[in-house]
Order: structure tokens, then C-alpha cells, then sequence
């Protein structure tokens, strides 16, 4: 779902460096994800330093567990940013990234879907980095769900606007 997700939004561009938020669920699915895209480095960390080491080493040498005390310094050296954290959520007000240090890098993604706009991307939106929502994810998991449920792969022309429909009012 996110590969199908980030080419619809960046086609073929590379995730370039990337800053991840969370080590969790979300995370472990992102993650590879982004390797398989072309991902040069990932830096990872967590309120839990042992999900985003046990991430680390799962995903290999492109991928790195920085310690909280340091994501300042992976945010600000990413090309693109991720939040894979319930902050942002209904029930989870904020940002898990510091808004002070978004604006240099190109893009920006959160995994979380209600709401689509998250104060994290309507702050990246606004410092001009391209966005990819969580959303934006939803419709694409939905699609290959449906595949791997049914064997057949749905019209993407015919089912995506369908799915937008579904986009939450915020």
C-alpha cells in the first residue's frame, strides 16, 4: 500500500535521507517500504530505544536507531519526514515531530488518517514540503487488500475516486 501510495504522490522520486517518528506497527511496514523505493539512509527512534534498535537491525545497514536525545539531528538532515506515531490522532494531540525543525527538507508523511490533516503536515504543507497522508495510504491498502482477498485486481480508476469519497471531513 505505501509504494503505490508515494508513486502516486512522487512517481519515481527516491525518499532520498529519511527522519522516521516511531518504531512500532506502522513503522515495521513503512520502513521496508521505503528501502524497496530507494531510501539512502533512515534514521529511526522511538519512546521505546529498543522497537526502533530491534527495527534497525531488522531492516539492515541503511537503517539506523538514533537515540530520542538526537532525532533533532536526523529531522534536520532528512530529505523526507515521517510520523509513524499515534500523535496527531483523535485523542493524541500534537506533533511527534518539532515543528521548528521542519521547512529544509521535500516531503513530508503521516501515517495517520483521522484527521487527514494533521497539525505535522499542515505545518510541513505550509513550510512547502510535498505531502503524502495518511489517507492517501488507506485508499491504497484498501486496493491491495482487496487483491489478496479476492485474487482480482480492481480498477484502480474506477475504485480510487470511490475510496476518496471516504476521506474524513474535518
Amino acid at each position: 500500500g505505501f509504494i503505490a501510495a508515494w508513486q502516486s504522490v512522487f512517481k519515481n522520486r527516491g525518499p532520498g535521507e529519511v527522519a522516521v517518528a516511531g518504531a512500532g506497527g506502522v513503522a515495521r511496514a513503512i520502513v521496508p517500504a521505503l528501502l524497496r523505493l530507494g531510501a539512502r539512509d533512515i534514521a529511526v527512534w522511538d519512546i521505546d530505544p529498543q522497537a526502533a534498535t530491534a527495527l534497525a537491525k531488522r531492516c539492515g545497514r541503511t537503517v539506523r536507531a538514533v537515540p530520542i536525545e538526537d532525532a533533532a539531528h536526523a529531522i534536520r538532515a532528512a530529505t523526507g519526514l515521517v510520523n509513524a506515531t499515534a500523535v496527531g490522532m483523535g485523542g493524541h494531540p500534537g506533533t511527534a515531530i518539532d515543528p521548528d525543525l521542519v521547512g529544509p527538507q521535500t516531503w513530508a508523511f503521516d501515517a495517520v488518517y483521522t484527521p487527514t490533516d494533521t497539525a505535522f503536515l499542515t505545518d510541513a504543507a505550509s513550510k512547502g514540503l510535498a505531502i503524502l497522508t495518511g489517507f492517501d495510504l488507506f485508499r491504497f491498502m484498501a486496493l491491495e487488500t482487496f487483491r489478496i482477498y479476492t485474487g482480482r485486481t480492481p480498477d484502480r480508476a474506477t475504485i480510487l475516486p470511490r475510496l476518496e469519497q471516504l476521506r474524513p471531513k474535518e
